[in-house]
């Protein structure tokens, strides 16, 4: 994932983001650590975690009505990331918004 991404997305321009509070959220949940949930959140990482097993995910930016995810499944990990699934459409919709109102 950090090949994949190897630097934060550049200041200004339109991504997918979690919510402030995210980095809570996961270090509450799983018991991550600073040194682990630092690097999520700078890289705009959407982590979940099922029986042990990994899955690390980001989107890029909408190009008309186009975008990627990239995963990453660690282990065993066996689902979609469902948990995140509310988090990640609110931020579509977030940048939807504002490319529409945008001149």
């Amino acid at each position: 994932m950090q090949a994949a991404r190897p630097r934060p997305p550049r200041r200004g321009g339109p991504r997918r983001r979690a919510a402030r509070g995210r980095q809570h959220h996961l270090q509450a949940r799983f018991g991550l650590d600073d040194a682990t949930v630092g690097p999520l959140r700078d890289l705009s990482v959407f982590y979940d975690r099922d029986e042990g097993w990994e899955f690390l995910h980001f989107s890029t930016e909408t190009v008309g009505e186009l975008y990627l995810e990239v995963l990453e499944r660690r282990g065993g990990y066996r689902g979609f990331g469902a948990p995140d699934a509310p988090v990640r459409m609110a931020a579509q919709f977030a940048l939807s918004r504002q490319a529409s109102l945008s001149p």
